[in-house]
């Protein structure tokens, strides 16, 4: 049954781009091989799911962050065990890696949980930032840059950038800090 404009799950648009064989012939790889190569020019920003990982009631936004979006009063909490439980119910899960979901899993728990020193992992919000950069590698980075080396194989001219720039003004309204907007 069709409920709201989202889904909870990490491919969380109802409608979204498809490439459809049957329309275009071919998978995208093997059409990129037969088109005539192209300059190209893929960005990502540092905190691209922000709109999945941080709930804003009474906005637009409302809509990507409905089902996994954590509010704003509770985003310091966000703990270790939140995003470990996270990893392995949603992410590393045998639906999605087979009999590696053990091996995926312990590997994105180093990556996300792990990693940074103990004086970062001190700081308010350094869970949820971990998880909104997990959000966005998987939802966005991941793909652009997969993207960008297939096309870069073709020797097509491909150019990839991320965009971090926080305008200083937005800050304190909106909660911008270290990167990520904290809403």
């Amino acid at each position: 049954m069709f409920k709201g404009l989202s889904r909870n799950d990490l491919n969380f648009d109802w409608y979204h781009p498809v490439a459809d064989i049957e329309w275009f012939g071919k998978d995208y790889i093997h059409e990129l091989q037969d088109s005539p190569k192209k300059p190209t020019l893929i960005g990502v920003t540092s905190a691209e799911s922000l709109l999945c990982s941080a709930y804003v009631p009474n906005s637009l936004a409302t809509m990507f962050s409905i089902h996994m979006g954590i509010k704003k009063d509770d985003q310091p909490n966000y703990s270790k065990q939140n995003l470990i439980d996270f990893i392995r119910d949603k992410i590393a899960t045998f639906s999605a890696f087979g009999n590696d979901a053990e091996t995926a899993f312990k590997d994105l728990k180093e990556f996300y949980v792990e990693r940074g020193s103990a004086e970062e992992k001190k700081q308010d919000r350094f869970y949820f930032n971990r998880y909104t950069d997990l959000l966005s590698d998987i939802q966005f980075t991941i793909p652009s840059i997969r993207d960008g080396l297939e096309k870069s194989k073709l020797d097509w001219p491909t150019y990839i950038y991320l965009f971090d720039y926080t305008n200083p003004e937005l800050v304190e309204e909106f909660g911008f800090y270290g990167g990520i907007c904290v809403l």
